[in-house]
């Protein structure tokens, strides 16, 4: 049988998330990627807008509006009875509840939900996801092609890439697993000061011959991390690269290899 390096079988799509699923590294020095030319670079925070979310009943999922959109024609949608939910800053939710009684004249204050931030300061978020084979597929699936992108043809058609080539093309499963989720940052600037640097998409590859493997490191729109095993009997030289997906300017840029030690807790 012929087979090609970007001939992976049959599409996959990409699934809603809502089971999270965690695994810890044991490994206390691992490589660490830096974007841009500097190990620290400029924090730019993103802020999230002031939201307002309505449904009619208890049987209905909630649509989130921004406040610009909370106007006459908002209001015809929900009658007398509907639910609405208010999401900003401090400041803000006098001000759209004001704006809510004034398209909404029978809305009626119920209650103030719990804020997510603790006393600690730090925010709490609640991951949700359904990590079945089509999405672990689909992201052994972008790895393999940024391989073969990086290292050729001629490598991924190695055999001891089979395993991988199987699963994302015949949903055979390698005994040791291939996809785990993990909240390490793939960024050195984000580990060291950690903030969120970046809304982009990151993805790595590392051929660790000292561990007889082949990993990638990918997370889309910097949000989950993944770590996907693409080769667990590796016998080869070192190499590593990864890129940085803008997705505000469309700009792809090379990220610079370096070496963080850390302590890691089990």
């Amino acid at each position: 049988m012929t087979r090609r390096a970007d001939d992976t079988g049959d599409s996959t799509d990409v699934a809603l998330l809502r089971k999270f699923r965690q695994s810890r590294e044991t490994v206390a020095s691992e490589r660490q990627w830096g974007l841009g030319h500097g190990i620290l670079g400029r924090i730019s925070p993103t802020t999230r807008p002031t939201q307002v979310g309505a449904r009619r009943d208890v049987n209905e999922e909630w649509t989130w509006y921004l406040e610009k959109d909370v106007n006459a024609e908002f209001a015809a949608k929900y009658p007398k009875g509907s639910e609405f939910r208010i999401i900003g800053c401090q400041g803000d939710f006098e001000r759209l509840e004001k704006r809510l009684i004034s398209v909404c004249p029978t809305f009626r204050k119920h209650g103030t939900l719990t804020p997510p931030i603790g006393k600690d300061g730090k925010v709490g978020l609640n991951f949700m996801n359904d990590f079945d084979a089509v999405v672990r597929r689909f992201l052994a699936k972008i790895a393999f092609n940024y391989l073969a992108w990086v290292a050729g043809s001629e490598f991924v058609l190695r055999p001891e890439l089979d395993g991988v080539r199987n699963f994302i093309r015949h949903r055979t499963e390698p005994s040791h697993g291939v996809v785990y989720v993990g909240p390490r940052p793939i960024l050195a600037q984000e580990m060291l000061s950690g903030a969120r640097i970046t809304d982009g998409h990151i993805i790595t590859i590392e051929a660790k011959p000292d561990e007889h493997r082949v990993h990638a490191q990918l997370s889309l729109f910097n949000s989950l991390k993944y770590r996907i095993v693409v080769c667990a009997n590796y016998d080869g030289i070192w190499f590593a690269k990864g890129h940085h997906f803008d997705v505000q300017t469309w700009e792809v840029s090379e990220l610079a290899s370096t070496q963080v030690v850390q302590p890691v807790s089990i």
